[in-house]
């Protein structure tokens, strides 16, 4: 296959993007300005979620998590956005929808 069409077929339906703390990458196109970069402890890869707030119900003070999809981030990827986290340093625990 040529290396135009591998080129091609990974950035379908994918657009640049460039973080807060200055990481660029890959992210889906339904993606957008607000929207949360995480890595999930395990994972290799960073998923972009989207907040949303009172999902189950208008009065709701919940906050859940939809998933967005999968990202590429340059210096995230394979592990290293975890290799910075110092012991006993926080986390987060949320709820996707």
């Amino acid at each position: 296959m040529p290396f135009e069409d591998v080129l091609e077929k990974t950035v379908e339906n994918r657009g640049f993007c460039v973080t807060e703390n200055g990481y660029f990458g890959l992210v889906p196109r339904r993606a957008r300005v607000g929207d949360h970069i995480i890595v999930l402890f395990g994972g290799c890869t960073p998923f972009v979620v989207r907040e949303r707030k009172g999902w189950d119900s208008p009065s709701s003070e919940k906050c859940y998590w939809q998933l967005v999809g999968e990202a590429y981030v340059h210096g995230m990827m394979d592990g290293e956005a975890l290799a910075g986290l110092k012991e006993g340093e926080s986390s987060e625990e949320f709820i996707l929808v």
